[in-house]
């Protein structure tokens, strides 16, 4: 809770004493004008009393919290760590990595004295919400607020960077709440004339009688297709769990309830939490992705609590949702590509996306459904890009999972049963799946706009070092999506009830509520099956591709179709033939991530993975130059960072001409390890006769802990090494 200003001495000194250099001396904070607010659209300057009503002015953390922060944040994904999945409270969070109380307190004072209202103060002491008139925002921070006309809409925003009192510049990292572009939601105007359902029966004969030919998603049917029916055969059905969906309209609970009874689903309303001190955004197009991701998320952790946390902006509903930390799951399908973000934009979603992580939360973000052209509207007029190749932010952060969107690919099969079940469902089994991109069918019957999986290379972002496996592009980026779910709005879209209509819908926004839902589900397994004490896997991604290489039948692999896009002739340095984007293939792609899942699969996969050994070279250092025939030394430690002891394995250092074992030698050296507890390390130690045959050159020594993969580990993307003294030359 926010103390009172004048109960601090100090504060009250503060604001006595400096208010004329408060005045006098101020800094700009960079990187808070946004791109779209151009001076050839500018239309003029607002309404002095205009409202600002919810500004967000973020803090910026020391170089030294940061630095814990990120050792922090490695610490609970290493399994050999005290601090593994040893997630923070928001006031534990605070007190390590949020401003001073009495820092909170000088800014409060400036903030309070320069006529604004604070209405709140994060719980993380990350960040202040306040609200002001455009007049107070121009005296304040030096920057008048102008309209915008920017593609047929009229907007705000700051003309000039802001600035505060140099005194408390360096705590503040940037604002949001000074324009009004806001992130757009995944969901798509429909391509289907909507179907009055108001005054029915709640049963989806609707959409058979409608649309005879159209085979429509049933919750019933992805828990076949994803693997999900094994688990509620388990009891595992989202019980306890729960999941926050972050919106940005009101909604009309009678919607929900109507999906549910439709297919047979219990009661079981979302809990409401309209953000405080935001003003009630109403009903207004973002209606259909709230109830879309309401009902799918619930569908399929079906007994899961759900919290709709929403506002004017989506992305304050999310950070709300961290901040409060209201639910170990965060599913939001609205962002901005990459390239219209300031960079104060992508400082503050960097600071909530590593807070989210430190707390435990799985953050699940839609990839965009514009395929390879973020920039470009999913619902706009044209349907070739202008824009660059871009990726979604807050996809593309490190810590937020990117779910994409698939397409199903029956070929000759037969996956339908020919009449629907009682539940609504005609899946008969997993459907093959290729890349969702409907770009011909908004070709063929002259529509507008996009519909393809957004995906790609990040401009902000390099590599992590989990992101790796078998098709990971060597580009030094942060790749998007990490995983897909079937998206397509034409090839069996999802059902959707909005506004009293049946709708059919998909994209990726409704890809990812229906993953979030099973993260939920992961959630609840694991603490069934004892692998972890309570719900919350943080940041999933270094475990998801961990898992991909652990356990591939955990994933379906999607290795055709593409999210390219057709483009306007050189319109910029990305379109020269006329279309640009990503083909799917073997492994991991641009296009559909890691594949889509067997929920069940990868459940098991997964309490296998916290609850088994994991070894890892921790050091190797041997000799850079030896006679053939002579003593060769060396020095290989191999450490247990799993959850549960190593069984017998043997321990081997190769020698290969260019540090790969497939170019090994036939000599090595090895050590027998009987067995390994968890948390320890065995060094293999000593001197060796090198053979009198080995061929003189340059060897690079190659250390692998298990070479017979005798032990089931959790990860072995860490159980080799090459020796850090460098290469070896044997003579004669």
């Amino acid at each position: 809770m926010l103390k009172p200003i004048l109960n601090n001495l100090f504060a009250l000194a503060f604001f006595t004493l400096v208010p004329s250099v408060l005045a006098q001396s101020h800094r700009i904070v960079e990187g808070n004008l946004h791109p779209q607010a151009r001076p050839e659209v500018d239309r003029g300057e607002v309404e002095p009393m205009m409202q600002l009503s919810y500004v967000n002015m973020v803090l910026k953390r020391s170089g030294g919290q940061q630095d814990d922060l990120d050792q922090l944040l490695e610490a609970q994904q290493n399994m050999a760590s005290p601090l593994y999945h040893h997630w923070l409270t928001p006031e534990e969070f605070a007190g390590r990595f949020g401003a001073s109380q009495l820092d909170i307190e000088r800014l409060v004072t400036w903030l309070q004295s320069s006529g604004f209202t604070v209405k709140r103060v994060a719980r993380g002491r990350d960040s202040i919400i306040f609200s002001g008139t455009a007049a107070q925002i121009e005296a304040a921070m030096h920057t008048p607020i102008h309209r915008y006309q920017v593609e047929g809409k009229l907007h705000y925003a700051n003309v000039a960077a802001p600035s505060v009192p140099s005194e408390l510049a360096d705590l503040v990292d940037g604002f949001r709440g000074l324009d009004d572009f806001r992130p757009k939601s995944f969901i798509r105007r429909g391509a289907w004339p909507p179907v009055n359902i108001l005054g029915t029966t709640p049963s989806p004969d609707w959409y058979s009688q409608k649309y005879p030919h159209m085979n429509t998603l049933a919750p019933a049917d992805l828990a076949t297709i994803y693997g999900i029916n094994a688990l509620y055969q388990m009891g595992i059905d989202g019980a306890g769990q729960a999941i926050a969906v972050a919106g940005a309209s009101d909604v009309d609970l009678a919607d929900i309830e109507y999906f549910r009874q439709s297919f047979g689903l219990s009661f079981n309303d979302p809990r409401l939490i309209l953000v405080p001190g935001s003003d009630d955004p109403g009903t207004n197009g973002a209606l259909g992705e709230a109830d879309l991701d309401l009902e799918w998320s619930g569908a399929v952790a079906r007994n899961a609590t759900i919290l709709y946390v929403y506002a004017t902006d989506a992305f304050e509903a999310a950070f709300y949702a961290i901040d409060q930390a209201v639910a170990p799951v965060l599913s939001l399908s609205f962002g901005s590509c990459e390239l219209r973000m300031t960079p104060s934009a992508v400082r503050v979603l960097t600071s909530e996306g590593q807070r989210a992580a430190a707390e435990g939360i799985t953050w699940l973000s839609a990839s965009g459904d514009s395929g390879a052209a973020d920039c470009e509207d999913q619902n706009g007029y044209y349907t070739s890009a202008i824009t660059r190749a871009s990726v979604d932010m807050p996809s593309s952060l490190p810590w937020v999972t990117g779910v994409g969107g698939s397409e199903f690919n029956e070929g000759n099969g037969s996956y339908w049963n020919s009449t629907a079940n009682s539940n609504y469902s005609s899946a008969r089994s997993y459907v093959p799946e290729g890349a969702w991109t409907d770009e011909n069918f908004i070709a063929q019957n002259q529509q507008q706009g996009f519909a393809s999986g957004g995906g790609g290379a990040s401009w902000y972002f390099s590599k992590p070092t989990w992101q790796s496996g078998r098709g990971v592009p060597n580009d030094g980026s942060r790749d998007v999506p990490d995983v897909s779910l079937t998206a397509s709005w034409f090839h069996d879209p999802y059902a959707l009830i909005t506004g009293g209509t049946f709708e059919p819908n998909g994209g990726t926004s409704a890809a990812t509520p229906t993953f979030a839902g099973i993260i939920a589900l992961m959630n609840q397994y694991l603490v069934a099956v004892g692998a972890q004490s309570s719900p919350g896997l943080g940041n999933i991604n270094p475990a998801l591709y961990a898992l991909a290489q652990m356990a591939p039948n955990a994933f379906h692999d999607i290795n055709s179709g593409d999210n390219v896009v057709p483009c306007v002739m050189n319109s910029t340095q990305d379109c020269t033939t006329g279309f640009f984007g990503y083909t799917a293939g073997p492994g991991y792609d641009q296009v559909t991530g890691l594949g889509s899942v067997d929920a069940y699969a990868l459940a098991k996969a997964w309490g296998l993975a916290i609850g088994s050994p994991r070894l890892v070279i921790t050091n190797f250092t041997a000799s850079t130059s030896v006679r053939a025939g002579g003593p060769f030394n060396m020095v290989l430690t191999v450490t247990n960072e799993g959850r549960a002891d190593a069984g017998a394995f043997e321990l081997r250092a190769y020698f290969t001409t260019n540090g790969d074992i497939s170019s090994a030698n036939q000599f090595y050296t090895y050590c027998d390890v009987n067995s390994l507890a968890a948390g320890s390390n065995f060094t293999c130690t000593g001197a060796v006769a090198l053979g009198s045959s080995v061929t003189p050159g340059t060897y690079y020594l190659l250390g692998v802990a298990d070479a017979n993969n005798s032990v089931p580990q959790a990860d072995r993307s860490g159980d080799t090494m090459l020796a850090s003294t460098g290469t070896l030359t044997v003579t004669r």
